[in-house]
């Protein structure tokens, strides 16, 4: 495997599930690095795992997590919504969760927006309980 390949894996795998750096990921990574026997390799190999990892940085990431999938239209307004957060371009992964009963949640970053069937129910059993 060339040294720009694993360079690119290892940058990959320093990156948590909501695309920020893990320290253990990237301890794990750097020592790995480490291990690479000659200077001139592993001098290139962490320079381009910084510059890998710091491309993927800037880039935005979100889910978009549905019950029932949304239409097209509705997908572009949610899209465009959280391009406008981020102030960038925002890579997108849909995902289906059941779980949400009907609506959407769309998590980015630390945000979390959620307009769910779920969430109205769990609304009302707490302020049911409130007035028990």
């Amino acid at each position: 495997m060339n040294t720009e390949r694993r360079a690119q894996i290892l940058a990959e795998s320093s990156l948590n599930s909501k695309g920020l750096l893990d320290i253990v990921r990237v301890r794990a990574a750097l020592e790995i690095i480490s291990e690479e026997k000659s200077e001139l390799k592993r001098l290139r190999l962490l320079r381009l795992y910084k510059k890998r990892a710091s491309l993927m940085l800037a880039q935005e990431r979100a889910e978009i997590q549905y019950a029932g999938k949304p239409s097209a239209e509705h997908l572009a307004k949610l899209e465009a919504f959280l391009k406008g957060r981020a102030g960038k371009d925002v890579e997108v992964k849909m995902i289906e969760n059941q779980t949400l009963l009907a609506g959407v949640k769309l998590v980015s970053r630390d945000d979390i927006w959620e307009n769910s069937a779920r969430l109205e129910l769990e609304k009302l059993e707490s302020d049911t309980a409130k007035i028990a």
